[in-house]
């Protein structure tokens, strides 16, 4: 649970860092107070991280990153961003969120 705490902050900051510095914006307002994907970077990533972490303790926690920022970077990226249209990444690249 702390590290969903910890994931769910980390990525509500980072979002909110990206929108400012004009690196991505989005297309859809889920809560009109706020202009990021608050639900989404509150949840899923969260419970993604969790899940990983839950479900296979045996797996080295650095393979478990890379696999989960990969799979981010290339395929949930562009699920959100040219299918679904939430959001456009204006100075960003994929790769840039696999440090991340």
């Amino acid at each position: 649970m702390v590290a969903g705490a910890v994931i769910a902050i980390i990525s509500l900051i980072l979002d909110v860092v990206g929108v400012k510095l004009d690196l991505w914006t989005y297309h859809v307002c889920v809560i009109p107070i706020y202009i990021g994907l608050f639900p989404y970077d509150a949840t899923l990533i969260p419970v993604i991280v969790m899940v990983l972490l839950y479900k296979f303790p045996k797996i080295h926690l650095v393979i478990k990153a890379v696999l989960f920022s990969t799979l981010t970077a290339y395929v949930g990226h562009p699920i959100f961003d040219n299918w679904l249209g939430f959001v456009s990444h204006i100075h960003w690249n994929n790769s840039y969120s696999i440090p991340i």
